[in-house]
């Protein structure tokens, strides 16, 4: 019995003293399916992030808000190497918000490629789902935040925040996840409180002054219609705004921290 404790607290250090992945990542779900029977692919869609750009260590440190506000938090790596190919595990936990209701999974992964570093491609399971995994590197760990931010365009508002204000008409501290597209002289965003509610704007950016200005309005709730107008950070890693809604003399305040790019 001993001995088999040995082994095992052998392969857990092992597991722990894997070297994670160097440099900034993004990753992609993609061939999304149902892993039993009576899961339908429409909840397999709305319970398996979609995309995220971040750290490997931040994975693990504090995990990551992916662009449809599903959050993704890893625990363990292991890699091995057997005959020159290198496989990879992960376990990790995503959860998020359905229904107001909030739920929360196992997710494991497994990869293999020819070389310890560079692009993969995964595959990936939960109770009820599966899929695969694109990875690509984007960004190399020499270079800081700000840096990444500035080749990306500093002055892009595109991006993934998680956000934190207070609300005017209580006086309340709310928490959202707000995704930022660009299509072509417009931007479309896309708000997912914490605790239940999604919002939805489109607006553009004054460029005189840098600021995006959106119009946004309750997904289900379409007498919630407001304006709000963010300014972006010198290094491109958070925006500020000031929001109102529509017929109110009072404004609210937020400052989002970008948590992805796209």
């Amino acid at each position: 019995m001993k001995k088999y404790l040995l082994i095992l607290i052998f392969l857990i250090n092992t597991a722990e003293a894997s070297p994670l992945p160097q440099g900034e990542w993004k990753a992609t779900f993609i061939d999304i399916t149902p892993n039993k029977q009576n899961i339908s692919m429409a909840y397999c869609l709305s319970h398996t992030p979609d995309v995220y750009v971040t750290y490997a260590k931040d994975m693990f440190k504090k995990g990551v808000y992916a662009t449809n506000g599903i959050y993704v938090k890893y625990n363990t790596f292991i890699m091995t190497e057997k005959h020159g190919i290198f496989f990879e595990k992960v376990s990790g936990i995503v959860s998020g918000v359905d229904h107001q209701q909030k739920w929360k999974t196992p997710i494991y992964i497994d990869a293999f490629k020819l070389k310890p570093e560079g692009d993969l491609n995964a595959a990936w399971s939960t109770e009820v789902c599966k899929g695969k995994i694109v990875a690509k590197v984007v960004g190399h760990a020499s270079l800081s935040q700000s840096t990444l931010a500035q080749q990306d365009n500093t002055h892009s508002f595109v991006g993934t925040y998680e956000c934190n204000g207070t609300n005017f008409t209580d006086n309340k501290k709310y928490s959202s996840i707000l995704t930022l597209t660009q299509t072509d002289q417009t931007y479309q965003a896309k708000w997912i409180k914490k605790g239940g509610g999604i919002y939805q704007g489109t607006g553009f950016v004054n460029d005189s002054s840098s600021t995006l200005m959106l119009g946004f309005n309750g997904k289900n709730e379409p007498t919630f219609v407001g304006v709000t107008a963010y300014k972006i950070s010198s290094d491109a890693n958070s925006i500020e705004s000031q929001w109102t809604f529509i017929g109110k003399k009072e404004i609210g305040s937020e400052i989002c921290k970008r948590i992805a790019k796209q």
